[in-house]
């Protein structure tokens, strides 16, 4: 696989592609119980900036104060 990798693209002719495959991989990080509350507020706080209706730093602020709530209200 990794002599293969990239041989199709023509851009990676020449290149040092040994070098990628230098170190391990690190393991996946699972994310933990919280993740999901705070991926649902970062998700609309970027809605909410691209629609026009907040910008970064307020969408930021409340998308803190939101999962920091729903974090709370889940008893952990």
């Amino acid at each position: 696989m990794q002599q293969a990798f990239g041989k199709d693209f023509i851009y990676m002719k020449g290149k040092n592609k040994q070098s990628i495959f230098k170190y391990k991989n690190q393991p996946v990080n699972m994310g933990s119980f919280y993740d999901k509350f705070v991926d649902k507020e970062l998700g609309m706080a970027a809605d909410a900036v691209v629609k026009g209706d907040l910008d970064i730093n307020t969408a930021l602020r409340q998308a803190e104060e939101n999962a920091n709530k729903a974090i709370a209200a889940s008893g952990k």
